[in-house]
């Protein structure tokens, strides 16, 4: 039997719903958490090795198009850009979001596993939060949410505003923070995302 087999059911609406809405497979969702407590909830066999409200283009996981702009532009077509369908012609009828700045706009991960910048396939346990394509104990969970915001591998600062980081003040460094969220093996470290969390492997 498949490895998807052996995960438990769970039936999910919010789930499916997505899946629905981005054109991923509807009906029974299978979800690692079934199995896993601090794994994301993810539908294990839509295959998708992205997560569930992501969609994969050369290589990185990115935001769905279909849900950056309400089912109008389904088909992305670069980093920055959603379009109608992959035609040709469709491309330069394609919609943009402000200026192509990396990691804004349409240049965007998902919000279930890592919103920020597009990453690698898979996703991070529940205990972790993705800075630059890594996964890292969350910051809110290091320091009794005093400080929840991650600015490096070491550092977590109180606010999401950058030049704020700089005073020392605002922020909180310690090597003990460049951990994974993980209880034991390589998950207790900082790793790359993991896609046993997003897709079933046979």
């Amino acid at each position: 039997s498949s490895a998807a087999e052996k995960v438990a059911t769970v039936l999910n609406p919010s789930i499916d719903s997505v899946n629905q809405l981005t054109g991923g497979k509807s009906g029974e969702v299978v979800s690692a958490s079934a199995t896993n407590p601090m794994a994301p909830s993810e539908n294990l066999v839509d295959g998708n090795k992205c997560c569930d409200d992501e969609e994969k283009f050369e290589g990185l996981c990115y935001k769905k198009c279909s849900i950056l702009t309400n089912g109008a532009y389904k088909t992305r077509v670069s980093a920055f850009q959603c379009s109608e369908s992959s035609d040709f012609q469709d491309f330069f009828k394609s919609k943009t979001e402000g200026f192509p700045i990396p990691c804004t706009g349409f240049d965007i991960a998902g919000d279930e596993c890592a919103k920020g910048c597009p990453h690698n396939e898979g996703a991070c346990l529940v205990t972790e939060e993705m800075h630059l394509g890594k996964c890292y104990k969350k910051c809110s969970e290091l320091t009794g949410k005093e400080y929840p915001v991650r600015t490096s591998a070491d550092t977590c600062c109180k606010t999401k505003n950058l030049l704020e980081c700089f005073s020392p003040a605002n922020t909180k460094f310690s090597p003990d923070f460049n951990v994974g969220g993980g209880l034991s093996g390589k998950e207790a470290d900082v790793h790359s995302p993991e896609v046993k969390l997003t897709e079933a492997t046979r």
